[in-house]
């Protein structure tokens, strides 16, 4: 079911078009919402879609953080 489908942060940075430790920090940071298994983290396609349905221009958004 893709309701439950989870994203690794390579995953996600590939979607989000960032690099991996970034895609960390945003993590750490609780900017994106996931959770860790052991040491890996995971993000549910709700928190993505959660995320792009709230920033209409993610290119611009990103490029203006610190990360």
């Amino acid at each position: 079911m893709d309701k439950d489908r989870v994203y690794t942060v390579k995953e996600l940075s590939e979607m989000l078009k960032l690099r991996e430790p970034q895609v960390r920090n945003l993590l750490n940071r609780g900017v994106i919402k996931g959770f860790k298994i052991g040491r890996y983290w995971r993000v549910a396609k709700e928190e993505i879609d959660r995320l792009m349905s709230g920033v209409q221009n993610w290119t611009d958004w990103h490029e203006k953080e610190e990360l």
